[in-house]
C-alpha cells in the first residue's frame, strides 16, 4: 500500500472545500465557551467572536509533559524537545530519550547517525513495536529502563540529569547536551471551556458538540 504525505493529504481538503463552497478560515482560536441561554457556542479569536449553533472539534494531539519539566523555566527548557524535527542539525550530541513507545525508539533510529543517544524508560513496559525494538538494539542503541528522573539541572550546553533505577537508593547524574521526550500525547483542549467539558456527554447527545 502506497500512502499519501500530510501535505498532499492538506491539498485534498483544500480542494474538496473548495468544491463544497467551504471557504476555511484561518485563524487561531484562543477559547471555546456555551452560553446556555440562547443553546450558542462561542468562539474567541484574537480579533474575531463566532456564535455557533454547532461545533467539531478537530485540534489534534498534543505531547505530554512530565512533571520533572514543571521546576524549569521556558527559557531553562530551550534544550528539550518533543519532535524529532525540532532537534538542531549539530552534529555529535549527547542525547537523552525519554520514554518506550513507536516514537521513541524510532526517533533513536533516525538520529543515532549523527548523535549519542541513550533511551531510558520509567518502567520494564515496552510499548514499542518489536521490530523497532531490535533495530534500536542491532544498532547499539542503549536503552535503560525503571529509571526515574530526579530533577534537571540547566547548564550552558545541556543538563545535569539526576537519575534513580527503581529498587535502587543510588541516584546517578549524567550529563546530555539535548533532552526528547517522548511519552505519548493527549488531546489539545486547553481551549476548551469549563462548562463544556462538563457537560460534554449531554451536548453531545444533543448532537451540537462533536
Amino acid at each position: 500500500y502506497e500512502g499519501i504525505s500530510g501535505q498532499a493529504l492538506s491539498d485534498d481538503f483544500i480542494r474538496h472545500l473548495a468544491v463544497l463552497k467551504i471557504d476555511p478560515i484561518y485563524k487561531s482560536v484562543q477559547s471555546l465557551d456555551y452560553l446556555e441561554t440562547d443553546a450558542k457556542y462561542i468562539i474567541q479569536c484574537n480579533q474575531s467572536t463566532y456564535h455557533l449553533d454547532r461545533v467539531i472539534v478537530a485540534s489534534g494531539l498534543k505531547p505530554k509533559k512530565p512533571s520533572f519539566l514543571n521546576t524549569l523555566t521556558s527559557y531553562q527548557q530551550q534544550h528539550i524537545f518533543f519532535e524529532v524535527s525540532e532537534i538542531p542539525n549539530e552534529p555529535k550530541k549527547d542525547i537523552l530519550i525519554v520514554g518506550a513507545g513507536d516514537a521513541a525508539f524510532d526517533y533513536s533510529l533516525s538520529l543515532t547517525a549523527h548523535h549519542n543517544i541513550t533511551i531510558i524508560n520509567r518502567s520494564n513496559y515496552i510499548k514499542a513495536l518489536d521490530l523497532l525494538v531490535q533495530r534500536a538494539k542491532y544498532a547499539g542503541i542503549p536503552y535503560e529502563e525503571n529509571i526515574q528522573i530526579k530533577s534537571l539541572e540547566p547548564t550552558t550546553d545541556g543538563y545535569l540529569v539526576k537519575m534513580e533505577k527503581m529498587g535502587s537508593p543510588n541516584v546517578t547524574e549524567r550529563f546530555f547536551n539535548l533532552i526528547l521526550i517522548a511519552i505519548g500525547r493527549e488531546p489539545d483542549i486547553a481551549f476548551i471551556s469549563s462548562q463544556i467539558l462538563k457537560k460534554r456527554v449531554k451536548l453531545e447527545a444533543e448532537k451540537s458538540f462533536f
